[in-house]
Formats: structure tokens, sequence, C-alpha cells
């Protein structure tokens, strides 16, 4: 038998070597312990003030990155909404603007029917008479039209009253801007259904200017939504809460 495989085999000395192997280790790691220790006992206070500030720099680089990449995302889906908000409330004015014209062309039309009913048929002129066959025709087909576009109209606001902001006292908010542009809308809307009910040449009249007194209030207030949020947007409250105040007076002033 050799020397070895009686070392091995006797469980008794290879317990010594084991416990003789642990007590070395455990001294090791007590020892760099100890050094460690020692180490941090030799650290000035300015060298400990000094890992201090660069500990909390990293924490603030990481949570700047952190928060940069949210407010990427926000400004992204801010200015995703403030660009469908701008094409649906541009597409809005227009199709308000042109239906307005298609109506004025249908109550310039009753006018001149009117007139010329009003003539003894003995004294219409040609022109009149021919009229007189057409402009019934102009008129059922034109507000035909004018029917289905103040239908588009109304699915359109209802969409835009979705899409701008509004005011909340119960969380203390206000949109000043957004509650007018969505009265004006509202008040195009109201001008439109009413016309349809109409009859009289003069009310009509006046309800065609209103409208065209509201888009116009509406193009303005538009304006003024859309470059308020661009602003938010652009100045997000993340970045400004993390960059310094240079209004501050410095500590080091004496």
């Amino acid at each position: 038998m050799q020397w070895y495989e009686l070392l091995l085999g006797n469980g008794i000395v290879f317990t010594i070597i084991a416990g003789i192997f642990k007590k070395l280790s455990s001294d090791t790691i007590a020892n760099q312990i100890d050094e460690g220790l020692k180490k941090l006992d030799s650290l000035t206070e300015a060298k400990l003030t000094d890992v201090l500030q660069k500990n909390i720099k990293i924490y603030d680089e990481r949570l700047f990155a952190q928060q940069a990449m949210i407010t990427n995302n926000i400004s992204h889906m801010r200015q995703a909404w403030i660009n469908d908000l701008r094409s649906n409330v541009a597409n809005f004015l227009y199709k308000a603007q042109w239906t307005r014209v298609e109506l004025t062309r249908i109550h310039s039309a009753m006018v001149n029917l009117q007139k010329i009913t009003e003539i003894p048929e003995s004294q219409r002129a040609p022109i009149d008479i021919a009229n007189l066959s057409k402009i019934p025709e102009f008129i059922i087909d034109t507000q035909k039209k004018c029917d289905d576009d103040i239908q588009a109209l109304g699915l359109m606001h209802s969409y835009i009253d979705l899409l701008l902001p509004f005011s909340d006292d119960k969380f203390n908010k206000k949109e000043p801007n957004a509650d007018n542009l969505r009265s004006l809308l509202g008040q195009i809307m109201d001008e439109y259904y009413a016309i349809s009910g109409d009859s009289d040449s003069n009310i009509i009249s006046n309800r065609l200017n209103n409208i065209l007194k509201y888009i116009k209030s509406s193009r303005e207030q538009i304006k003024i939504i859309l470059l308020t949020e661009w602003r938010v947007t652009r100045e997000m409250k993340f970045f400004k809460q993390l960059e310094p105040d240079n209004n501050k007076p410095s500590n080091n002033d004496s």
C-alpha cells in the first residue's frame, strides 16, 4: 500500500487536513478584510469626499439618462398628438369654410329665384325663364352635398373635441385656450345645424356671417394652442428639474 492510499483511506487524517485548509482560508479572508479596513482608515477626509462626490455624480448621470429616455418617449407622443390636432382642425376649418361658400351660393340662388317669381310672366326675360328650371335643381343638388358635408363636419368636431385638452376643477386644471376653441367649433356646428331648418333669408345670411366670424377666431385660437403645446414639448419638465439654476447666487461668493 502506497503512502497516499493510506493517507486518503484514513478519514481522520482527511478531516484534519480539511480543517487545516479551512483555517488557512479563513485567515486569508480575515487578513484581506483587515487590509481593506487599514486602507479605509488611511483615506483622508478629502479623499472620502471625492469618492462620495464621484458616486453621487454617477447616480445623477444614471438618473438623467433614465429621465431623458422617458422624456424622449413622451415628447414623441406629444408631437404626434400636436400633429394630429393640427391636421384635424385644419381639415375641419377648411371644410367648414367651403361648406359656407356652398351655402352662400344656395342662399344667393334662393334670393334670385324669389326675385324671378315676383316678376310677371309676361315681363320675364328668356334668361329668367331658363333660370326658373335650373335654379331649383341647383339648390337641391347643392343642398344634398352640403348636408353630407355638415354630417362629416359633425364627425370631425367630435374627434377634435376628444383631442383637445380640457379644464377640470377637480384637479385644478385650467385649459382656457382649448376651452375657447372647443366653444367656437361648437358654435360653428350649431349654426350649420340651425341653417337647415331656417327659411328666412335674413336669418340665413346672419348665420353665414356668424360662421365666418367663428372660423376666423378658431384659426387664431388653434395657433395659440399649437404654439403653447409645442413649447411644453420642447421644454420638458424633466430636463428643467435637472438643469442647474444659473440665477441662484453661488455659495462661494463673498
